[in-house]
């Protein structure tokens, strides 16, 4: 596990990595960003996590931090925590479902987290808007009964991720929230005392993310607590 700081490290950073590493019996391995960009092959090989500390900023600063963080986490290829507000113990987590072959990993990660930390679960299904090249205005959202539907890809998923969880004894549960994708996740977010965010990493291009919206970028230029970004491991 790759914590990566802005010096000098603090007894809160070493103190919340302590207790990720407990979580995923990893050891914290600290590194500077000057280091990471030197070495970022050799330190990044074998790592299946990055713990990125992100420091307080005004709101004026989080658009630009936004960008550059997005930029920096797509570049390093592997799942990372921006650890921005740590809280724990870890005790609510809100999983962010695309219903999207990407959410394996974000489950993955989520069940094995939950287990260890004991955490309660909240499933968050994003009920995409029609894609942009056939709307004008604001987004207009699918029905929302209708992508819940078991029979539905969406509501397939979500049956087979609370089961995986009810297997491994993690209490879980579905929000469902209407209007705009991120609007959804925003309301969720702010409604809800949550200790970490899980939400699976986009690999559209930039075409592709006009065209279905896009949560990542949205959700890092708002949000008060940890988020972790899962990325498949080679």
């Amino acid at each position: 596990m790759i914590c990566v700081h802005d010096p000098p490290v603090t007894d809160e950073w070493v103190a919340y990595t302590g207790y990720l590493g407990t979580l995923l019996a990893a050891a914290p391995c600290y590194v500077s960003w000057a280091e990471l960009m030197e070495e970022e092959e050799t330190v990044l090989a074998a790592q299946p996590l990055v713990v990125y500390q992100e420091k307080e900023c005004a709101w004026w600063q989080r658009r630009w931090r936004a960008r550059h963080t997005r930029q920096a986490l797509a570049r390093m290829g592997v799942s990372v925590l921006v650890a921005r507000a740590p809280r724990w113990p870890i005790r609510h987590i809100l999983l962010v479902v695309r219903a999207e072959a990407s959410d394996a990993t974000a489950v993955s990660w989520t069940e094995h987290l939950g287990v260890q930390a004991q955490a309660a679960v909240t499933l968050l299904p994003i009920i995409p808007a029609i894609p942009a090249i056939y709307r004008h205005g604001s987004r207009v959202q699918l029905p929302l009964p209708l992508l819940l539907d078991p029979h539905t890809a969406c509501g397939h998923y979500l049956q087979l991720f609370c089961q995986r969880f009810l297997q491994q004894g993690i209490s879980s549960r579905i929000s469902q929230r209407p209007g705009d994708p991120n609007h959804q996740i925003q309301e969720e977010i702010n409604a809800g005392v949550y200790d970490l965010v899980l939400i699976a990493a986009e690999p559209y291009s930039r075409i592709e993310r006009w065209l279905l919206g896009e949560l990542v970028s949205p959700l890092l230029r708002w949000i008060d607590r940890p988020v972790l970004i899962t990325r498949p491991t080679n």
